[in-house]
């Protein structure tokens, strides 16, 4: 499943202090309104770049691990942070029925690049996660505990 969508507000401009508390900026609100129209959009005009060469990406079952690949656009790449976006978009796909939970994503690939004079802009790529070599986790944590066991001798 892949949809495009325009670029979520900075965590630090999504929330504002009210009193006490800390709650969704005017911003962050009206970006998630946004989003919701242009994900029904996509879904009822079906527009999920299958052609494009992806394989299986439509349906997800929205109960299981999902893999999720995010292409960030921004006009000026070096200055951002993707995980200063990242939250609001996760929370989007959750709020807008996709996934069932933000905590199904199993693996995440964020790539970020230059939008140029286009507006800024992210497209995402949703998946069901089914890992095929579970050794290689094992072996990757092998490496890493070596790694750290030589440090510290």
């Amino acid at each position: 499943m892949i949809f495009s969508l325009p670029m979520p507000p900075s965590i630090n401009k999504a929330y504002i202090t009210v009193g006490k508390y800390r709650r969704l900026s005017p911003i962050a609100r009206a970006w998630y309104k946004e989003v919701a129209i242009i994900i029904k959009k996509q879904i009822k005009t079906n527009i999920f770049y299958e052609s494009l060469g992806y394989e299986n990406c439509y349906p997800i079952n929205k109960d299981e691990k999902v893999k999720v690949m995010a292409e960030f656009y921004f006009k000026y790449p070096k200055k951002c942070d993707t995980s200063n976006y990242t939250k609001l978009l996760w929370d989007s796909l959750q709020k807008n029925n996709i996934i069932k939970n933000d905590n199904l994503m199993f693996k995440e690939e964020i790539l970020k690049y230059e939008a140029g004079d286009l507006n800024p802009t992210v497209s995402v790529l949703l998946q069901n996660y089914s890992p095929t070599k579970v050794g290689r986790l094992n072996e990757t944590n092998n490496r890493i505990v070596r790694w750290l066991m030589k440090d510290s001798s």
